[in-house]
């Protein structure tokens, strides 16, 4: 069987899904909730079928080393990608994981592009202002995260519609604010303002949350029944 026939015999749609499906077809079909939505929108397989196409895929490209070193997730490859939420930044090849509550917000549910990504860095360009940006993953605020199950939650294929959806009026006023407000949910604060870093928030069960609006000042986030009810300065 050749490998364009056998591609399309394995229902795979599109330059894009093959660059994608090849990249972790190494694997052997283990793919990350992310990195499956993103098979899933380019290539109609859904659920346990994503599996067996990476599968099926492995098999037609039989022992080959598919997986480089640093992953580039080009838009063009993986369809359209997004911030997952508010990122703020001073300079932008200085960004950090920790998410520091100053400068230039980018908001969430931002289009980017040219998306590249390794253990520690992952670099983007904002699709509307055509800002490049390099964001560094700084792994002692965020002990027992992997990088790449961070980077796995700070870009997503959803868009901002489908990041807030269910959201009331009001938390999605919050966000596109960037603020914290009291009667936010607790998903509609890591929208608003990203994960917390782990060093004080090991945990997202917890009713307490800090966040950080620099290396030397932060603040608490309080919340009883999943709801916010004080908001630390």
């Amino acid at each position: 069987m050749g490998l364009d026939a056998g591609l399309r015999g394995a229902g795979l749609r599109g330059c894009g899904a093959i660059a994608l499906m090849s990249r972790y077809a190494s694997t052997a079909g283990n793919v990350s909730d992310f990195e499956a939505d993103m098979i899933s929108k380019r290539t109609g397989y859904q659920g346990g079928s994503v599996t067996k196409a990476c599968r099926i895929l492995l098999t037609i490209l039989g022992a080959a080393v598919l997986a480089p070193p640093s992953l580039s997730l080009a838009a063009g490859e993986m369809g359209p990608t997004y911030t997952a939420y508010n990122i703020w930044w001073e300079k932008p090849d200085k960004v950090y994981s920790t998410n520091y509550e100053k400068g230039t917000l980018l908001p969430a549910g931002s289009e980017v592009k040219d998306v590249k990504i390794d253990d520690e860095e992952a670099e983007f360009t904002d699709v509307k202002t055509s800002v490049r940006f390099k964001v560094e993953f700084v792994g002692r605020h965020h002990p027992g995260v992997k990088d790449k199950a961070f980077w796995e939650r700070f870009l997503t294929p959803k868009t901002f519609a489908e990041l807030t959806q269910g959201f009331i009026s009001q938390e999605i006023q919050a966000i596109k604010a960037g603020e914290i407000r009291a009667g936010m949910s607790k998903k509609a604060v890591l929208v608003a303002r990203g994960y917390p870093p782990e060093t004080r928030t090991p945990s997202l069960e917890l009713d307490t949350c800090t966040y950080w609006h620099d290396r030397f000042r932060s603040y608490s986030v309080q919340f009883v029944d999943g709801k916010v009810v004080s908001v630390g300065k």
